[in-house]
């Protein structure tokens, strides 16, 4: 069976919208173009004057009928029966009953001059009245008939109302429907948006029911088939990491104990310092590999209370922080209370292991909060600083490979950033070195107290 594509379909939309467009231009020029014509029928009491008239002088026709002719009234008198209408429009109803009592017992009809109009043009005349001309056919007594015309047109009409209402009409509902055929043709659209921003942040599948046009069809079976073996791939890799957590957790535990047995020496200090190495990195390279937040209870973070315990405890071990708070307003961030720790910590500890002094601040704008780091190091170079959050990297040119850390601290923060809804950036500092903004959502009053 055919079907039309999306393309074809938005563009058959377009082109109902043009249509109802020109019937709404068509409607404007009915409305202000001169139709009522009922008023160039000569009253019905003029009517009856003149039918008197010409029944009392039947001798003085020929010159009645050119008295009585004029530029919007045209008489005439004719042994012909004419064709009565049989199916009147509700106009020439009224006509027609404004003239009988003016005309008591006589014959009155209404009757269409169509003799110029093609066979299908008369077609479709209940819809279309007034399209033909019509007379007012009065029975005189000697048996003829007496048309009164009225010059012009009736008002024309579409459906039984006036045609520049009627089209209005009905180019509302043509344009009425476009919307609706545009919305139905683009809701599969929306429906794939919504999943694929739903399977970004849960790496959950969302089934989408395949619907619309055939290109949106073999979409929507194409994106359920891509998210399974998308969840598939990282439900393999979580097992395999966690697997392999396990084991590597349980090899070290087993060395520190050996280790820690061993008498004390500066080649067993040694080895438990790296051993503390490798336990940190296992730890942070989990932490970095784990493809969506962990599922922890999401809490109320004070931010600007756990960033002064980090400075704070940083400046009891002899490091020299200068934390600022720059603004009043209550700083609180929903979320991973570890994992926002963790952040801060590495933010901190990439600052302090590559200079010596460190300026923190805090602020707040537009239902955001930054966390603002900046140290008086060597800097980071424009061209490098997206590569400082790539895992492992370290930047060999300004980075002392012996100053420690195996280049996941900053990856690990903006995982974190990624994972609240905010970002981290690299900038430079006013002291001459790096300045790095961790940029979070506050929480709003309503989730607070939900």
């Amino acid at each position: 069976m055919f079907r039309l594509g999306f393309a074809a379909r938005i563009l058959f939309v377009l082109a109902a919208s043009l249509v109802a467009f020109q019937l709404v231009a068509l409607a404007v020029i009915n409305m202000t173009a001169p139709e009522d014509v009922d008023s160039r029928f000569p009253l019905p009491a003029q009517v009856a004057a003149i039918v008197t008239l010409i029944e009392t002088s039947p001798q003085f026709r020929d010159t009645i009928e050119r008295a009585v002719e004029g530029p919007d009234t045209q008489i005439t008198i004719t042994s012909e029966a004419p064709r009565p209408e049989t199916v009147l429009s509700p106009q020439a109803t009224a006509i027609l009953q404004r003239f009988e009592p003016a005309l008591a017992g006589r014959q009155v009809s209404i009757v269409a001059h169509d003799q110029n109009l093609r066979p299908w043009a008369r077609i479709g005349a209940r819809w279309f009245y007034g399209l033909r001309p019509f007379s007012i056919a009065v029975l005189l007594n000697d048996g003829d008939h007496l048309l009164v015309r009225g010059r012009g047109r009736v008002p024309r009409r579409l459906f039984g109302l006036p045609v520049g209402i009627a089209a209005g009409w009905l180019g509302f509902v043509i344009a009425a429907a476009g919307l609706m055929l545009v919305w139905r043709e683009v809701r599969p659209v929306g429906e794939l948006v919504t999943a694929a921003e739903s399977f970004a942040a849960t790496v959950k599948p969302q089934k989408v029911t395949p619907r619309g046009a055939p290109d949106l069809r073999r979409l929507a079976g194409a994106f359920n088939a891509m998210q399974e073996r998308i969840a598939s791939l990282v439900q393999s890799r979580s097992f395999m990491f966690g697997a392999m957590s396990h084991d590597l957790r349980t090899v070290a535990a087993r060395l520190r104990l050996r280790i820690e047995a061993l008498p004390p020496a500066p080649a067993r200090d040694a080895a438990l310092a790296d051993l503390g190495s490798m336990e940190a990195l296992l730890e942070n390279t989990m932490e970095l590999a784990r493809p969506v937040p962990p599922a922890r209870d999401v809490a109320l973070v004070d931010l600007v209370a756990l960033v002064g315990e980090e400075c704070q405890s940083l400046t009891s071990a002899g490091r020299t922080v200068h934390f600022e708070v720059e603004t009043g307003d209550d700083v609180t961030v929903a979320g991973d209370a570890l994992a926002l720790r963790r952040a801060v910590i590495n933010l901190l500890s990439n600052a302090l292991r590559y200079a010596p002094h460190a300026w923190v601040r805090i602020a707040t704008q537009d239902g955001w909060a930054t966390l603002i780091v900046d140290d008086d190091g060597p800097g980071i170079p424009p061209a490098d600083r997206e590569r400082v959050f790539e895992p492992f990297l370290r930047l060999e040119t300004s980075r002392n490979r012996e100053s420690g850390g195996a280049g996941l601290g900053l990856a690990i923060v903006r995982k974190v950033a990624d994972d609240l809804g905010g970002s981290v950036r690299v900038g430079d500092a006013p002291t001459g070195g790096a300045r790095l903004e961790f940029t979070v959502p506050l929480t709003r009053d309503a989730d607070r107290t939900a």
